[in-house]
This record gives C-alpha cells, sequence and structure tokens, in this order.
C-alpha cells in the first residue's frame, strides 16, 4: 500500500499468499499479567467445579487406541492441554465423550452435556445462530486447518 513507507506492515499484518491457514499470529500472552478471571458459572468455573473436562470427540477422528487405553489424536491432545490448564491438574483430568457427528456435538454442547467440542468444523453459521439448534457458539483459534472443497 501506499502508508508502506510511513508504516511497516510488520509481520502480523503481512499477505497470506497461500502458504498458511493461519489468518493472523495470536500472541501467547504473558505469564505476569493476571487476566480477568473466570466468568461466574462460565464454563470454566464448571471444569475447576468438577475437576474435570468433559471433550467430545467425534470417533471417526480418533486414531487406535492404543494398549494403555488412552487416545492418541489432535483432539484428543487439544482436549487434554485445556483440561490441564483449567484444573492444574496434568493426569485423568480430562472425559472424552465420543459424539456421532458434528450436530451431535454441537447438540450436546448447547445442552451443557460436554464443556467442549473438539475438532468442530468453524463456520460462521455456527458462530452467529447454528440453525438446527437456534444457538450460537463461541470458537477458539483453529489450531488445525483443512481443505472441504465442495462442501458448503
Amino acid at each position: 500500500g501506499h502508508f508502506q513507507a510511513t508504516l511497516s506492515r510488520g509481520r502480523v499484518n503481512e499477505l497470506n499468499k497461500g502458504e498458511s491457514g493461519l489468518m493472523f499470529p495470536h500472541p501467547f500472552g504473558s505469564l505476569t499479567s493476571k487476566g480477568i478471571g473466570a466468568i461466574k458459572d462460565g464454563t470454566l468455573e464448571l471444569i475447576k467445579e468438577h475437576k474435570e473436562l468433559r471433550c467430545g470427540i467425534v470417533p471417526k477422528e480418533l486414531l487406535p487406541e492404543s494398549s494403555d487405553k488412552a487416545l492418541y489424536s489432535l483432539d484428543a491432545d487439544f482436549c487434554s492441554a485445556v483440561a490441564a490448564s483449567a484444573t492444574h491438574n496434568a493426569r485423568d483430568s480430562v472425559r472424552f465423550v465420543h459424539v456421532d457427528d458434528s450436530f451431535d456435538g454441537f447438540e450436546r454442547l448447547a445442552k451443557g452435556e460436554i464443556d467442549v467440542f473438539a475438532g468442530a468444523r468453524v463456520h460462521i453459521d455456527h458462530d452467529l445462530l447454528e440453525p438446527k439448534l437456534g444457538v450460537g457458539f463461541s470458537f477458539s483459534q483453529p489450531y488445525f486447518y483443512q481443505s472441504h472443497e465442495g462442501s458448503t
């Protein structure tokens, strides 16, 4: 642009030329600053109260279970990381709930049967108002990008 000589774009504002799905690299934050804390009666408070994260995962997204019955997948690792952070307990703080498909996952999330739906496909309809359920959802920063050519 015409302001380039005056104000550099910087790394955050560079154009994505297709080499990354990430549109904006969010900073990790600071370990020394305190946030606003958990919202009263919010999901984080419920997770702390139950001392576990109920995490919905679509079974077809799972890799085979190991001999120690642990789940190995990107979504399972995401759930484990969120659970460890929310409960301050790295072991036994996540309960995996197998959901049939995306709609089942969003339905269970809306009913409060799960706290997080890992691997949910982000779509503006779900963020504003999920058409079949009539509720909206909040999404984390995407952690996996996949092309869904031909899908709506």
